[in-house]
């Protein structure tokens, strides 16, 4: 495969990706920086409340397990390998960004308290007040989830991985945890992660190891 075929047999992928990037960028442009949060923060409820915070976890542990655990069942070993490599990099790239580049950047709780705006907050995450850009489980969730996308033979699987990494960035915008210039920009930085280890440990096959060919079983997904 070429890599103009890269792209191009995954160009649904990464188009409503794109688009969703844009729309994003286009939002931040044009409204307050809080705003988004405070949208979203009216929403509180006794179904959204608990469904954002399962899923705000998705950025966390349980969203690297759940991938591997679908490698581990229907890919050959590398995607294993590379979904590692993925994790990494994520912990990498989120402290470095998180903790030496934007280190003073705030929280929208220190935002509003500011602006002396209160703020809905009934779930059982506390809300942090510092290192928000980017947002780390977004950037995680993208990360773990765009790169079980990529690696999906069936289209239902990829849009369904994709899916979950869009509601995790959502979550943290809705748990009041993130603004969403921070989403947007984990985002990004999960989307390059995904797509760099996939494209040399998967698409070129840099490791050429004929062990990791085989799988745990002969299964397609």
């Amino acid at each position: 495969m070429t890599d103009s075929n890269f792209f191009y047999s995954r160009r649904l992928l990464y188009g409503i990706w794109l688009i969703s990037l844009i729309v994003g960028y286009i939002i931040v442009a044009n409204i307050g920086k809080g705003d988004a949060v405070l949208f979203l923060n009216q929403h509180y409820g006794k179904f959204t409340v608990p469904f954002f915070s399962l899923m705000t976890r998705m950025g966390e542990g349980m969203g690297f397990i759940i991938p591997f655990l679908y490698f581990l069942f229907f890919k050959p070993y590398k995607f294993q390998v590379g979904h590692l490599l993925v994790g990494v990099l994520t912990l990498v790239l989120v402290y470095f960004f998180k903790h030496i580049v934007y280190p003073d950047a705030i929280r929208p709780i220190v935002y509003f308290e500011q602006l002396n705006i209160d703020l809905l907050n009934r779930s059982d995450i506390p809300l942090n007040r510092k290192y928000t850009f980017p947002s780390g489980h977004t950037t995680a969730g993208f990360a773990y989830f765009f790169y079980a996308a990529l690696s999906a033979n069936k289209r239902v699987f990829s849009l369904l991985f994709f899916s979950t990494a869009v509601l995790i960035g959502v979550s943290r915008i809705f748990l009041a945890q993130h603004f969403l210039i921070d989403v947007l920009a984990g985002s990004t930085l999960g989307v390059a992660i995904a797509s760099v280890v996939f494209y040399f440990v998967i698409h070129k096959n840099v490791f050429k190891s004929s062990a990791l060919d085989k799988r745990l079983i002969d299964v397609k997904g």
